[in-house]
């Protein structure tokens, strides 16, 4: 049986089979997280050609209470993952936490600040530059 294409909340019972899965990190009513453990089993399948729903239905999910949608957006998510050099971890992977921290003692990615940094001062020395060649604030027609 094909799993319906979209899904956009859980209901209080399927909340609460999801939270019973071993697997699941966290679920709310629009939104589920994983482990880093079912990531990493659910990349060797997938590398290994089987089909999404089929994945998810082992691991003790129905796929129809998940979705299409977020059974392939895992996959897309993971593929960015693998891409970007970055593990697996449990919850949500997002880049932004990179700026945020995750927690009170975490450092912010300062490779990435110094990069921006750097960035916008080339942006100031250029605006400086064309100012100058502009002859200040008079437009020409």
């Amino acid at each position: 049986m094909e799993p319906k294409h979209k899904r956009s909340s859980f209901g209080l019972y399927e909340i609460a089979l999801l939270k019973e899965n071993p697997y699941t990190h966290e679920v709310r009513a629009r939104q589920i997280s994983f482990t880093a453990e079912f990531k990493r089993i659910f990349w060797a399948r997938y590398q290994a050609g089987e089909y999404i729903p089929a994945i998810f239905e082992s691991l003790g999910y129905d796929p129809e209470i998940l979705g299409i949608a977020r059974m392939y957006s895992l996959a897309s998510n993971l593929r960015k993952c693998v891409a970007e050099g970055r593990e697996f971890t449990s919850g949500y992977t997002n880049r932004a936490k990179s700026y945020r921290g995750t927690g009170r003692n975490s450092t912010p990615d300062t490779s990435a600040m110094q990069h921006e940094l750097t960035y916008l001062r080339q942006q100031v020395e250029f605006l400086k530059k064309i100012t100058e060649l502009g002859g200040g604030t008079e437009r020409r027609r």
